[in-house]
């Protein structure tokens, strides 16, 4: 049994490293921020954005939702079979999963859903030819 000073160690390492990711996420993201944005004239962009509608963002914003869902339900049904996995892993898995297809070289992505859902009990074979039938 361990004792309360190594629950206490754990908790404050489990946190250094979690702050330690925390901070390289926003390092990179401000980074890729940049890199993106370095050459773009942003108040070109203001002005556009403020020539357009409410309601075609809106329509917009609903369709992406839409569309994700749909993603999300599909893969659903391909992997509940496989074995006992929540709605909300399932959720994460996609909305990680397909952003990292289009980020990462040669698919890589691809193999981001199996991981994630591998880690919440479904076999990882199995998420993969998920993600075959899917393709």
């Amino acid at each position: 049994m361990a004792s309360s000073a190594e629950l206490a160690g754990s908790g404050t390492k489990s946190r250094t490293t979690l702050a330690i990711k925390s901070a390289a996420a926003i390092v990179i993201s401000a980074l890729t921020l940049w890199w993106a944005f370095h050459d773009v004239d942003l108040t070109h962009v203001a002005a556009n954005l403020g020539n357009t509608t409410v309601s075609v963002l809106a329509l917009y914003v609903l369709a992406n939702c839409v569309m994700h869902l749909a993603r999300v339900v599909r893969f659903g049904l391909l992997v509940k079979p496989l074995g006992k996995v929540s709605n909300r892993a399932i959720f994460a898995a996609v909305s990680v999963g397909l952003p990292a297809s289009f980020f990462l070289p040669l698919r890589l992505g691809e193999l981001v859903r199996p991981a994630m859902l591998a880690r919440n009990g479904v076999p990882f074979a199995g998420s993969i030819a998920a993600v075959a039938v899917e393709r």
